[in-house]
């Protein structure tokens, strides 16, 4: 049996919810950014071997009406103005809720349970790949890409409890990297990489660079493109040092219900990544996406998200670094990195 921690819910316009897996037991549920502790069976109901977990009437647990995910436009502040809460681009090109905070964490519950089921496992590496690593480890590290990467809505990063660091920093401190350098940029996409790579390593040449973009590229860059810019960025990076080696990281989801994020286009820019690293083996693709889809298919985006539209929580950072760290595992080189890393999304 697995205990899955702190996996999040939210209370959307209802009093139903879903787990990823079903549960066989309910250990805890919780808040760790509100610090409050909720009772199973009485704040949250939920019935032994299935993904169903419910709101009971008297519940303390927190929810979230209609019209505090789709504000009305007179009471809407729209990004990017101070103390935004809605964007545009909704349903029925309504405004849809928007946080750059903690509103989103102070609204899910955590929820600690034991499941029978298989939990997937990603994809490991193909034999071959990243043979510098599996020979010597890492000892310097590098990352760049979007917000994601850059570590919103991480608690850590938003400086609120528990202040848990975003997945680069779990993945690079997991990795035992001597040195990590963070040069992903919110807001921006694979153009920008692409733009400033070469000055970013003017003083800093990784051995192992991780390389995140997607979620600010689904409607500005084509797929060509966007192979395009992948491949142009390891050949940048190559003339710094040729012996580099390179993750390739796909996107997760953003929210369905916004018009900036189409699923379609985000599995479009995935298989683009795939076909670069295919016939090179100093260049690796973990699809975080495509394991978040086989975990996740019956939650919603509300239960999973930081800022409501395309950032991760703190448990999707964990399951972002996680499935990087287990992919990487059958990789690992044996002297040192061979320890037990966890499952994606656990503590």
């Amino acid at each position: 049996m697995t205990l899955v921690q702190g996996e999040t819910v939210l209370f959307a316009a209802g009093d139903h919810a879903a787990l990823a897996f079903p549960a066989a037991e309910v250990v805890r549920v919780y808040n760790s950014t509100t610090g409050e502790e909720f009772r199973p069976g009485t704040d949250l109901g939920w019935t032994p071997g299935s993904c169903e977990v419910t709101r009971p009437a008297g519940s303390a647990a927190p929810r979230l009406e209609r019209e505090e995910l789709y504000p009305p436009a007179d009471g809407a502040v729209l990004f990017p103005a101070e103390g935004a809460n809605a964007l545009s681009g909704g349903p029925g090109g309504g405004l849809i809720r928007f946080d750059r905070r903690d509103f989103f964490a102070r609204h899910q519950l955590e929820i600690d349970y034991r499941t029978e089921a298989e939990i997937p496992e990603p994809p490991p590496l193909p034999a071959g790949k990243l043979p510098r690593f599996r020979r010597d480890g890492v000892r310097r590290v590098a990352l760049i890409g979007d917000s994601i990467s850059e570590g919103w809505n991480a608690t850590g990063f938003i400086g609120v409890p528990p202040f848990q660091p975003p997945y680069a920093k779990l993945v690079a401190e997991r990795l035992h990297a001597a040195e990590m350098r963070n040069f992903a940029v919110g807001g921006t996409g694979c153009r920008h990489g692409v733009a400033h790579l070469d000055s970013w390593l003017n003083d800093f040449t990784p051995d192992l660079l991780f390389i995140a973009y997607g979620m600010n590229d689904l409607l500005s860059v084509p797929p060509a493109g966007f192979r395009e810019a992948a491949s142009q960025l390891a050949a940048i990076a190559r003339r710094r040092n040729p012996a580099m080696e390179f993750v390739l990281i796909g996107s997760m989801p953003g929210n369905a219900q916004w018009a900036n994020t189409p699923p379609a286009a985000t599995r479009a820019l995935a298989r683009e990544l795939a076909a670069v690293a295919e016939n090179d083996p100093a260049i690796a693709f973990v699809d975080v996406g495509g394991h978040w889809e086989r975990c996740f298919g019956n939650k919603k985006f509300l239960d999973l998200t930081g800022n409501g539209v395309n950032h991760p929580n703190d448990f999707t950072h964990r399951f972002y670094a996680g499935t990087v760290l287990a992919a990487l595992r059958t990789a690992a080189a044996p002297a040192g990195n061979r320890e037990e890393w966890p499952l994606p999304g656990s503590r």
